[in-house]
Parts: C-alpha cells; sequence; structure tokens
C-alpha cells in the first residue's frame, strides 16, 4: 500500500516538475531573444506559452518585463495586472504595477498601489524599494506632509541615505530651507563615506536647486560645482547653465547647455537652448529645438523628474508662443521696399503673430490647469503665482494673484522681492516699480535685469527717454526687435540722396530716425568712394557692429535688403566670446 501511495504522489507531482522545467526553459528562451533584440519572437514564444499555461504568473510578469523595456507602458501594466489577477497580494507584482503606472504620469494611481504593497511588504530589500518609490511619489502628488512623516519614522530606526535625501526633497517642496539642506547634507555625508559618487552628485546637484530656490546663488554655484567634480552629469551641466543664465553670461549658459544636450536622456538641455536662443533672439532655432522635442512621444523620463505632462507641455507652448511674436514683430521691423514687399511683410507678420497667439492661449490653457492641480495639492505659493501668469494683462486678477504669491513667498525669503517688484512694475506699467526693482536686484540677477530694462523702454519710448534702452541694447541687442524695440537712427552720408532715401526706407519698417545727436541712436554711416559704397552700422558708443560694401545704390528697392542686412547683425545678441 505504502509503495502505491508513493507511486500515485509520484504520478501527480511529475507533470508539474515537468512543466516547470518547460516553462524554466521557455522564460530562458524569451530572455535570450530580448537579449539579441529578437523582440518579436520574444512575444510569440510569450504567447504561446500564456495558451500552454494560462495560469503561471511568471509568463505574465515576463511578458510585463518586456513592454516595460520597451516602453510600451500600458501592455505592461496589462500584464501585471493579469499576474496580479492571477497571484493577488503579492508586493512585487504591486510594485511592478505602481512603477508603471508612474511611467505613465499616473501618479496618484501608483500612490494607491505603493500604500497597498507597503502594507502587506515584509522587511527587506522589497520593502525599502516601495518606501523609496512612494515617498518620491508622495512629493510628485504634493503629500509632502505624509511623505515626511514616512521617512522620519523609517530613519528614526535606521539611517538610509536615499530615504535621507528624498527627505531632503520633501522638506524642499514645502520650502524649510534648514531642514532640506540638513537631509540632503546628511544623504551627501553617508554617500561620500561609502564612496557611491553618482549618489553625492545627484544629492549635491539637489542641494543647488535647494539653494536658487532662495536665491542664494554663490552656494548654489558651489554645490553644482561639487556635482560635477563628482560625476559628469547631465543636470550638473544644465544647473551651472541656468545659474550662467540668471546672472546673463549668455556664452557660458549655452556652453553649459550644449555640454548637457550631449549627454542628456531627457528633452530638458533643448528646453534650456530653446529658452535661450528665443530670449536672445534667435527665434528660428529656438522653434526648431521645440519642435524636434514635440516630435517625442515617449515622456517617461517624467516619473524621475519633479514635473507632469501638463507643466512640461505648458513651457514648450510658451517659447513657441514668444517665439512667433517675437517673430512677427521682427519681420515689421525689416526693412522692405516696392508694394508687393510690404504687403507680403504684412501678411507675413500677421501670421506668425497668429500662430504667436495660438500657442499663447494653449499655454494659458495648460496653465491654469496646473496652477488647479497645485491648488488641489495644497501647494498655494505656486498655483497663485501660476495663476498670476496666466491671467496677465488682465491687470485686477492679474495683480490680485500676485500680491498673494508675494505675501507667501517673501515670508520665506526677502530674496524674492525685487522679483515681485519686478513683476508688480510691469503688470500695472509703474516706472517707479521698475526702477527700484534695478536697484535691489542682487548682483547675479542681470537675467531680471533685462525683463525690467525691456519693460521699462517699452514705456519710456512713449516719454522720449532713450537710456533704459540703450542700456538694454548692450545687455541684449537680440532682445530689441522681436518686442518692437529698435533704437533710433541717426544716419549720416556724403550723399543727401542716400541719407534722404535710407530715412525714408528706415522709417517706412517702423524705425525712428533723428537728426541731431541723440546718445541712444545708432548711427548709420554711409560712405561713398568712387564706386564703392560702403555702409557702416554702429552703436551709440561709435562701435561699429555691422558693414558691408556695395556697388553705386540709387533706387530704395536695392537699398532696403541692403538695410535689413546690416539691421540683423545689428541686432544680434553674441553667443560666445569670439563674437564679443
Amino acid at each position: 500500500m505504502k509503495t502505491l501511495r508513493t507511486l500515485l504522489m509520484l504520478a501527480v507531482l511529475l507533470p508539474g516538475a515537468m512543466f516547470g522545467d518547460e516553462i524554466d526553459s521557455l522564460l530562458a528562451d524569451v530572455r535570450q531573444a530580448v537579449f539579441d533584440k529578437r523582440y518579436t519572437q520574444a512575444v510569440s514564444l510569450l504567447e504561446e506559452g500564456k495558451i500552454r499555461w494560462p495560469m503561471d504568473t511568471r509568463i505574465a510578469r515576463q511578458a510585463g518585463d518586456l513592454y516595460l523595456n520597451q516602453k510600451l507602458y500600458r501592455l505592461a501594466l496589462a500584464e501585471y495586472r493579469r499576474a496580479d489577477e492571477l497571484e493577488p497580494r503579492n508586493p512585487e507584482i504591486l510594485h511592478d504595477i505602481a512603477k508603471t503606472h508612474g511611467y505613465l504620469g499616473s501618479n496618484a494611481a501608483a500612490v494607491f498601489v505603493l500604500e497597498n504593497a507597503l502594507a502587506i511588504a515584509e522587511p527587506g530589500d522589497l520593502r525599502t524599494s516601495i518606501i523609496d518609490d512612494l515617498s518620491w511619489m508622495y512629493f510628485k502628488t504634493y503629500r509632502m506632509d505624509t511623505g515626511i512623516a514616512l521617512l522620519e519614522s523609517e530613519l528614526s530606526s535606521q539611517f538610509n541615505r536615499g530615504w535621507a535625501h528624498t527627505l531632503g526633497t520633501l522638506y524642499s517642496g514645502i520650502y524649510n530651507l534648514e531642514q532640506a539642506r540638513k537631509w540632503y547634507l546628511l544623504s551627501i555625508g553617508e554617500a561620500e563615506i561609502s564612496g557611491d559618487t553618482a549618489f553625492a552628485a545627484v544629492a549635491y546637484h539637489n542641494l543647488s536647486l535647494l539653494e536658487i530656490t532662495f536665491y542664494n546663488y554663490g552656494e548654489a554655484r558651489k554645490y553644482a560645482a561639487k556635482s560635477l567634480e563628482l560625476q559628469n552629469r547631465a543636470g550638473g551641466h544644465l544647473i551651472a547653465g541656468d545659474l550662467d543664465m540668471t546672472a546673463w553670461n549668455i556664452p557660458a549658459a549655452l556652453n553649459s547647455y550644449q555640454e548637457a544636450e550631449s549627454i542628456d536622456n531627457t528633452p530638458l538641455s533643448r528646453i534650456s537652448i530653446a529658452d535661450l536662443y528665443q530670449r536672445t533672439g534667435r527665434l528660428n532655432e529656438a522653434i526648431y529645438f521645440i519642435n524636434k522635442i514635440n516630435a517625442e512621444a515617449d515622456e517617461s523620463w517624467m516619473y524621475s523628474w519633479g514635473t507632469n505632462s501638463v507643466h512640461f507641455g505648458m513651457s514648450l507652448s510658451q517659447i513657441l508662443a514668444d517665439a512667433w511674436k517675437g517673430k512677427a514683430r521682427t519681420e515689421a521691423l525689416t526693412p522692405r521696399w516696392g508694394r508687393g514687399a510690404r504687403i507680403r511683410r504684412f501678411f507675413t507678420a500677421l501670421a506668425w503673430r497668429a500662430r504667436g497667439l495660438y500657442y499663447d492661449l494653449h499655454s494659458r490653457s495648460l496653465r491654469t490647469i496646473h496652477a488647479a492641480q497645485l491648488a488641489a495639492e495644497g501647494n498655494i505659493l505656486d498655483s497663485e503665482f501660476n495663476a498670476f501668469l496666466y491671467s496677465q494683462g488682465y491687470r485686477r486678477a492679474a495683480v490680485r494673484h500676485l500680491e498673494k504669491a508675494r505675501e507667501l513667498e517673501t515670508a520665506l525669503t526677502a530674496a524674492s522681492i525685487p522679483w515681485y517688484t519686478m513683476e508688480a512694475g510691469i503688470e500695472e506699467k509703474n516706472p517707479r516699480y521698475l526702477a527700484k526693482a534695478l536697484e535691489t536686484f542682487q548682483p547675479e540677477e542681470r537675467n531680471p535685469a533685462e525683463r525690467t530694462l525691456r519693460a521699462l523702454a517699452e514705456l519710456s519710448g512713449r516719454r522720449g527717454s532713450g537710456a533704459a534702452l540703450a542700456s538694454l541694447y548692450k545687455l541684449n541687442p537680440g532682445g530689441l526687435r522681436q518686442y518692437g524695440l529698435s533704437l533710433p537712427v541717426r544716419i549720416t552720408s556724403g550723399s543727401a540722396g542716400h541719407k534722404r532715401r535710407a530715412a525714408r526706407i528706415l522709417k517706412s519698417a517702423g524705425y525712428t530716425v533723428v537728426k541731431e545727436p541723440h546718445p541712444a541712436a545708432a548711427v548709420l554711416t554711409i560712405s561713398i568712394r568712387e564706386d564703392n559704397i560702403f555702409w557702416y552700422l554702429a552703436k551709440p558708443d561709435g562701435q561699429t557692429i555691422s558693414k558691408t560694401k556695395t556697388g553705386r545704390v540709387s533706387g530704395k528697392r536695392e537699398m532696403a535688403p541692403i538695410l535689413a542686412g546690416l539691421l540683423d547683425q545689428f541686432y544680434t545678441t553674441p553667443l560666445s566670446g569670439a563674437d564679443n
């Protein structure tokens, strides 16, 4: 009897063992196919496995892993959910589901699943990883207090540098400078002792971002430099570029952004380059970079960054709005002659302006959604400031939102006061506020100073003062015409006819031509020597910026493109030291 019972048990167990061997063999074949990049064969093997062993969880998980690695996140999620149905309450499977939700940008869903996984996970590496991801998702969903409570509880019994780092990020999210700095430095200290330079580089990067948030530019530069010393990361170059952009050191900023782009696996460096190009008048280049980003559908990189698709799309649309509107204004200030040419200029500028307005409306629409998301999450400061940005042009509403944001941020740091003074001056068209902002910006804040000078130039242009305009030109020549600004022009020429024709062309394109000496005027010199004409366009201080030589020119139709070329060179911001 005992022998018969043993034989019966073997009869029952052996098929399962045999199936197990077959499944292991199939999964090994799948892994080899993936390694060899034979993805179609890998999928076929998995589909065959599902038919033969429909109740095996490993096949569903392997399929999920395959789709996840190929960034087919919705297919991966379906497979992981199938595995969860076959094996409920498995924290590993729940972790897979949560990560996939995160890559899809479904952060609230990721939090829900991670909380369930944490509740059933045993102590060990899996539980640690779940806490890592859950605390980061608390940051992404602005549940800062919940994340802080979780990590402080865990850190009270054991130190984990990853948790300490995320805790610093959570504190930065509620603008607690001292606590954020404390936990970042603790995580960095432990990483450096352990020799984990990659971790320390990321932590120094985030510490630099924290210092920028509080306008501590010197500290931010120090930590950004330490990050790059430890590891050549795109993020480190981006921060260095942002700091140089704030200081309006354009060549250094572009160099850092291009260094970042060469190693960046996200579109962030290209956004920074596009923004720099737009601000300095390279509008076609700015549009090219944004269109290149828009052509890429994958947004899974956002999982590891503090952004979402709404905020990302808003930034892209804003740059496109500014660039297209800038192209329209620049075209309106481009000399053309002849009825047909001027009609084409008018309709070209009109079409570009319409594109700019479209992207402006799209950006405002996304910013409205973003502000509402921030408010729902409890981030009132950022919500109010974004509400101010989408309300710009509607003075009463904009000023109301700006004042609420100002009250909140200036209570955290007085260094933000000049920025709010600038924004109020721009919105209310108040030159006194703008002058006050210029007086109180830190030396490293030449970027907002450029914006302030532009606003002053727009206001003072109607009152005849050119001081702000001249200062703006020194800082950013490429930032004038795209906003409808230009220096007045004084023309000197040995030929009264050439002088008269040049003046008429310039006036027809919207330039102010002055006769008497003017401290803020550009000087156009037309010098006739034998059979050649030499054209020079100089800054108010006399430095020649653009020049060309032509044969004899008598008609306005011939003269207009010459002047257009001179002006294009004249209104160009140098992007490298060699350009200066």
